[in-house]
């Protein structure tokens, strides 16, 4: 048997299922209660739309529910619908490789929106940005030399073969879907050669290498998808019937704009001449089958789960919305600000929910929504910044307008967050000073009682919260100190804040906060002279020094601990001080040097912090060379030396 008459044998199998399972009118609830058996509980779908300033290319958008499975891919208009959503709230994002990552919001979805006889949720429009990358190659900037594009058509068998055909660059973020002409176009890629592949369900996937380079287009040579072989690969399956009706209640035998979809997927269909579709080959996953025609709306979507059944069949109902004139209403009304009053009020937005029926208000906060079917609706309304409005219940009649309920938006309290730290998580090596400063950065003024109460360090650590600036924490950690727990050195602390922390408005910190850092080890971190320098000048009232990151015990100085090659004439006077910058420990070394010497000197021994920390570079050696020898009084400490050894000798 070829492949034809594969796809033939199949088309009637179909259509005899369907035809066996339903007489048409009475048949059908027979078949819809085999698929609620195996339906998961109701959910809702959402729909919305993007725009991008400055460009046209709205396809390929992935919207995603942070932290879910629940996704959906923009259109080429810029639209989209998340399907299957359960109660709860949700964190909505939008990514595509030329766009900034960006949150749209949060979705509370509630048991009365999944109740509801049509659990659709109209979002609006967002606004999205290009990323700077995208908006310096448009501007020609050569920064950007590295990205090229790539554009193509996928064709098929059937002119809708090639759309919604998922088009990635394996391996990377790279993804889009084509359109309904079966194009598709890839922006600021990096220049580079990848594996191009193109997949639908029922069609073999395609695959193809293809070279980016800077700076160009790549246009590739249109792609063709074959179909799978029915008879092998028939697999999961969902066969359905549509059933259109009229504003008069009569069948409508004419299919052509009828498309049905998986929400939530990439799986699209269309009916044949009776209204007989088909989707093979699928996942054994839980679906909403949905279906959509100009002029018309679906009564219910039907959910079917292929993880409980190998072949689900479904019957779906579309009932015609356009009718005579009077038989639409009008809505008109106002929305105001709690903070501004009416003034001022143009850009927000007014829907009714689960419907496609929206309006944005003028300066006055006005709006007009027209063509509206008559029935009761959930009226909402939008704006940036403000809490969003909700009226449950408005009833919509034809003929005369609607005088629409009055709402009031309140201005949304953005929940406080982080905006920086220091020092940054992750730091290293940080010097102990004292104090030891942290300090953090909020988006908002808080409340300084409830940060002392949400604060907590570990392992645990002296400190004080010090006076400062509202949206600033200023943390002063311990350092020097005999007594108490002050910070240890080479040691990690971690710094948490709880969702105790509030705004000085009483909103609590959007997640807890969590920042580390890790001492440095006590050390020895320079000396004077440098280690090689030459041409040094030692005198007697400029000993030479080393200087310590930390406090040092003087008593853990011993006399053999310094050692001196060649040796001086004369022992030197070796003493721990403080430095008077820093408050760190100083090690001074006076003597009388000879001019033009090599010397090397060694600390070694068992020095310690006043914290009892052992200084961890020890025993260390640096090496220096005197300068040539200066004639004069005290130039070079000549006549000083000659002078101390007479008093030398005297003292023997």
């Amino acid at each position: 048997m070829n492949r034809t008459s594969l796809w033939i044998a199949l088309l009637a199998a179909v259509t005899l299922l369907t035809l066996q399972g339903c007489g048409r009118d009475e048949a059908a609830p027979e078949t819809i209660r085999e698929v609620v058996r195996y339906a998961a509980p109701p959910r809702a779908s959402v729909t919305g739309s993007v725009a991008v300033p400055g460009t046209t290319e709205l396809a390929g958008i992935l919207v995603f529910a942070e932290g879910t499975s629940h996704m959906a891919v923009t259109d080429r208009f810029g639209t989209f619908e998340l399907s299957d959503l359960p109660e709860g709230l949700f964190l909505l994002r939008a990514f595509r490789a030329d766009l900034r990552p960006q949150e749209l919001g949060e979705l509370l979805i509630t048991a009365a929106d999944i109740e509801a006889p049509q659990p659709f949720l109209a979002l609006g429009m967002f606004e999205l940005e290009l990323d700077s990358r995208a908006v310096a190659a448009r501007e020609g900037a050569a920064g950007l030399a590295g990205l090229g594009s790539l554009t193509g058509r996928v064709v098929g068998y059937s002119p809708t073969d090639g759309v919604s055909v998922i088009v990635e660059l394996t391996g990377t973020p790279f993804r889009t879907v084509t359109d309904t002409n079966g194009v598709f176009d890839l922006i600021n890629v990096p220049a580079g050669t990848y594996q191009a592949r193109f997949r639908k369900s029922g069609q073999q996937t395609a695959e193809q290498a293809v070279t980016i380079e800077a700076g160009r287009t790549f246009e590739m040579a249109d792609v063709v998808l074959t179909p799978l072989d029915p008879a092998t690969v028939l697999g999961r399956t969902i066969l359905g019937s549509v059933t259109m009706l009229d504003a008069a209640g009569d069948l409508v035998n004419d299919y052509a704009a009828v498309v049905v979809t998986l929400d939530g997927t990439s799986y699209s269909a269309r009916p044949d001449a009776s209204g007989v579709f088909a989707f093979a080959d699928l996942p054994g996953e839980p679906y909403l089958v949905t279906a959509r025609a100009e002029g018309f709306r679906l009564e219910r979507p039907m959910r079917v789960d292929l993880s409980a059944v190998e072949i689900a069949e479904v019957s779906l109902r579309l009932r015609a919305t356009r009718g005579p004139e009077e038989e639409f209403g009008t809505l008109i009304g106002q929305v105001a600000l709690e903070d501004i009053g009416t003034q001022g009020l143009s850009g927000i937005t007014v829907s009714l929910a689960g419907t496609s029926h929206l309006a944005v208000t003028d300066g006055e906060g006005i709006y007009t929504i027209e063509r509206i079917p008559p029935g009761v609706y959930d009226l909402t309304a939008t704006l940036t910044g403000y809490e969003p409005g909700l009226v449950r219940g408005v009833a919509i009649e034809a003929g005369d307008p609607t005088l629409g309920p009055p709402m009031r938006l309140k201005r949304a309290v953005e929940a406080p967050r982080v905006l920086a730290v220091r020092p940054p998580s992750g730091t290293t090596d940080v010097g102990i000073d004292d104090p030891t400063i942290v300090q953090i950065t909020f988006s908002t003024r808080m409340n300084r009682a409830s940060l002392a109460e949400a604060l907590s360090i570990t392992p645990r650590v002296d400190y004080q919260i010090g006076a400062g600036e509202e949206d600033r924490l200023e943390i002063r950690l311990a350092g020097y100190s005999r007594e108490g727990s002050p910070l240890r050195y080479g040691t990690r602390y971690t710094i948490r804040l709880s969702t105790r922390a509030q705004s000085i408005e009483g909103v609590a910190l959007r997640e807890p906060f969590s920042s580390h850092f890790t001492t440095g080890r006590p050390k020895i971190i320079r000396t004077w002279p440098a280690d090689g320098q030459e041409g040094v000048f030692v005198h007697t009232t400029q000993p030479i020094r080393l200087y310590f990151n930390a406090p040092v015990d003087p008593e853990g100085l011993k006399p053999d601990d310094v050692t001196i090659r060649p040796p001086l004439a004369l022992n030197p006077n070796v003493y721990i001080t403080q430095d008077a910058r820093t408050g760190w420990g100083m090690m001074a070394i006076g003597g009388v040097f000879e001019s033009d010497v090599q010397y090397t000197i060694s600390i070694r021994g068992n020095l310690r912090t006043i914290t009892g920390d052992r200084i961890s570079n020890l025993p260390y050696r640096f090496q220096f060379r005197t300068g040539p020898r200066w004639e004069g009084l005290n130039r070079y400490g000549e006549q000083d030396r000659r002078d101390r050894l007479r008093e030398e000798e005297r003292r023997r």
